[in-house]
């Protein structure tokens, strides 16, 4: 065979390759169900936009959820960016900072440490997606799906099929799913999920029924320690941002006194990460332990979950997180020490809130656990009733006769046999 003939040969298995990924890339079009795809939307605006930056928060759902751009802008008097996406990991929050620093100037940078992205290295595929299928093509896009993709899914993550995504199956949805894409709305990205609020946020219209926390699982202490791997992210975040001349700072969004009272050992992350960040010269503002007289989020009402706020709580959020940019007061005085001494002092002052109710399922039965910011006296006394609703049920927290609280669990929580035994009370 000479060389022309193998060139030939070259040529053919190239265009053969050619027509098959384009193929797929268009069957991944028609079936991919993104419609409402927040981050489409996100990444979308962070291209077209033509202000720079003054203030961007990356992170996990906790962030998507926490930073209202709208409001910020105001409070803020500059051009705010919710760079935020689900099961963000510090990985893929490198990678988003180094896209959007290619496009903006960027003056204030805040990125979020939440403890569940940093004391694990698993990452999802779907995480991955949310945040790559809406790049546009580069070498940093490459170096992204080289550097987080989980070891074993490369092939996946490289083809334009493959597990991660969500697809439409059935001919008639896959026609009309094709048929929406084409049209103006989907093109010219109108139409948002009608809690996108522009700019990165969702503005969450959930709100917790009842008056106190629950939940249909157990509550855990947080497990592990801040792996290598994002650790050395850490360190490549300030590399970034001292090169590129943005001003840095670390943030934890805050999540509900129920979550934290209920994983009992919040202070020891806490402490783990300022022993990190020693000697980096990054500040670090842990929202969770904001002083209530600066942020006060302990009723269920600011939270969609008892991880994430609603448009309320981010609106209370939004205040507090401006006064500490602006500096209206000195921020050693804004924060407790400790989340130790945050409850310490709330329950000294006599407010003992009743926070919630752990629900755990068990073979005849359930276990229910008070959370609670009160003396473990006090917490042994606390009894329970199930008061049935036609929205679910609600179990109502009682000491000594006094209502603390009355938490929504779901009917699908306490059902069939439970519902007897749950009716007849039970002890922690």
């Amino acid at each position: 065979m000479n060389g022309t003939e193998k060139l030939k040969k070259l040529l053919r298995a190239a265009l053969f390759i050619c027509i098959l990924l384009s193929a797929e890339f268009a069957a991944r079009y028609a079936m991919s169900d993104d419609r409402y795809a927040v981050s489409r939307f996100m990444l979308h605006e962070m291209y077209t936009g033509e202000e720079d930056i003054d203030a961007l928060f990356i992170g996990a759902s906790h962030v998507q959820l926490a930073f209202d751009t709208g409001l910020l802008d105001e409070l803020l008097d500059g051009e705010t960016f919710n760079a935020g996406s689900s099961m963000q990991n510090l990985g893929t929050s490198y990678a988003l900072l180094r896209e959007i620093g290619a496009h903006h100037r960027l003056k204030r940078v805040y990125v979020d440490l939440d403890p569940s992205m940093l004391l694990s290295d698993d990452v999802s595929l779907e995480s991955i997606f949310a945040i790559s299928d809406y790049m546009r093509p580069s070498f940093r896009k490459l170096g992204y799906l080289l550097d987080v993709t989980p070891e074993g899914n490369l092939m996946n993550t490289l083809m334009p099929f493959g597990k991660g995504r969500s697809y439409r199956k059935e001919p008639a949805a896959v026609l009309e799913n094709l048929r929406y894409k084409l049209s103006g709305d989907y093109l010219h990205y109108r139409e948002p999920d009608g809690s996108y609020a522009g700019k990165g946020y969702i503005a969450s219209r959930v709100r917790l029924p009842g008056d106190s926390f629950g939940t249909g699982g157990s509550l855990s202490p947080l497990s592990g320690r801040i792996t290598e791997r994002n650790l050395a992210y850490l360190e490549k975040i300030i590399r970034y941002c001292r090169k590129e001349g943005a001003e840095l700072s670390f943030v934890v969004v805050p999540m509900s006194d129920f979550l934290l009272l209920g994983e009992g050992n919040y202070d020891s992350y806490a402490a783990e990460l300022r022993e990190a960040l020693a000697g980096s010269g990054v500040p670090l503002y842990d929202f969770n332990l904001m002083k209530p007289e600066y942020l006060d989020l302990r009723e269920q009402r600011y939270y969609s979950d008892m991880e994430h706020l609603n448009r309320g709580g981010a609106e209370r959020f939004a205040a507090a997180f401006a006064a500490l940019v602006r500096g209206d007061a000195p921020a050693e005085d804004m924060f407790f020490g400790s989340y130790g001494e945050k409850i310490q002092e709330e329950t000294e002052n006599g407010d003992q809130s009743y926070y919630g109710v752990a629900l755990q399922s068990e073979e005849h039965g359930f276990r229910l656990t008070p959370v609670a910011a009160c003396t473990e006296e006090e917490r042994a006394r606390i009894r329970y009733r199930v008061r049935y609703d036609a929205e679910g049920d609600y179990i109502t927290a009682e000491l000594d006769g006094t209502i603390l609280g009355e938490s929504f669990v779901g009917a699908e929580e306490i059902s069939g046999e439970n519902r007897f035994l749950g009716e007849e009370g039970a002890a922690p």
